[in-house]
């Protein structure tokens, strides 16, 4: 990812370190995790890995738990409406089941 080198260029600026880029485990991590925070998240993973990492390369040592174990943790994904896919599937099973919806005309306080 072009993203990660100006990155890792910019935390490197910052930091006044010398990371040189990627161990191959962390580059593959970096492609399998689906980035919630888009580019912001990566940015501050990067940075924050920059910040701990004492060796050439930064290394899955160096990344937050939950996306150096993301592949082990499961967390069910919800819709807008705050509906997961478990929910889904069980009214398809039961097509009377009611799932709640979320109020859309919220007026601010």
């Amino acid at each position: 990812m072009v993203c990660m080198q100006i990155f890792s260029a910019g935390s490197n600026e910052v930091l006044g370190k010398k990371h040189f880029g990627f161990d191959d485990e962390v580059i593959q991590l970096f492609h399998q995790y689906p980035w919630h925070g888009n580019l912001r998240e990566l940015k501050n993973v990067i940075n924050r890995a920059a910040l701990l990492c004492d060796k050439d390369k930064i290394r899955i040592e160096s990344l937050p738990f939950e996306i150096s174990h993301h592949a082990r943790l499961s967390f069910p994904v919800a819709d807008y409406n705050g509906h997961t896919d478990e929910l889904k599937e069980q009214k398809d099973h039961h097509p009377n089941l009611k799932l709640p919806q979320r109020k859309r005309n919220m007026k601010p306080s």
